[in-house]
């Protein structure tokens, strides 16, 4: 589900004349405190300033039935 979300999101962001591209990551470590890390899905890179994102995708169908 992870790739059809990040190609929408992309597909989306597009529509509204933004180009970015999203790169696949893991752990990620902070360069300036190295005690902090982050689980991330993807990095959002926005094309045209070079300005990067964090991107944790959610899939709420993933836990349907559970209560």
């Amino acid at each position: 589900m992870e790739s059809k979300t990040v190609d929408l999101f992309v597909s989306e962001m597009s529509k509204d004349g933004i180009a970015i591209k999203v790169v696949e990551v893991g752990l990620s470590l902070s360069k300036d405190k190295p005690y902090l890390e982050a689980s991330l899905d993807g990095i959002i890179t926005i094309t045209e300033t070079n300005e990067k994102w964090g991107m944790e995708i959610k899939c709420p169908f993933g836990k349907a039935g559970i209560s």
